[in-house]
């Protein structure tokens, strides 16, 4: 069984300086449009070829857009040996229904580079 997170507790957790790695599993185009900060970015195609680079000494949190890929990609590395891991359940869909009200306040909002958007003009598109 995957191990999940909701947005409310990961901002919760981050806050306090829990020793979590973010990763988001996303393509490039999709993690153009914004990122939590501090995640590291594997597309979710090349974990199987990155898998070494992954933690196993603190847990790892999988993020994709809407939580799906992640929980896959979660019971993937389960498989292969990682008790470690953990789903964004709703993915950054549900960071970004969040943001304007929670996460702005004590985060810095990133997106790409060159990108001059604030977290509050951040739509969520499904």
């Amino acid at each position: 069984m995957v191990k999940e997170i909701d947005s409310a507790t990961l901002q919760l957790r981050i806050a306090a300086d829990d020793d979590v790695h973010l990763i988001d599993i996303r393509t490039p185009g999709e993690v153009a449009g914004g990122v939590i900060p501090d995640a590291a970015f594997i597309s979710m195609h090349l974990i199987p070829s990155r898998i070494e680079e992954l933690p196993k000494d603190r847990e790892v949190i999988l993020y994709c857009r809407s939580g799906t890929r992640s929980y896959h990609a979660c019971t993937y590395l389960m498989e292969q040996g990682f008790d470690n891991v953990i789903n964004l359940r709703g993915g950054i869909i549900s960071v970004g229904l969040a943001a304007a009200s929670r996460w702005c306040a004590g985060w810095r909002c990133e997106r790409s580079p060159g990108y001059r958007q604030s977290c509050h003009e951040i739509r969520v598109i499904s």
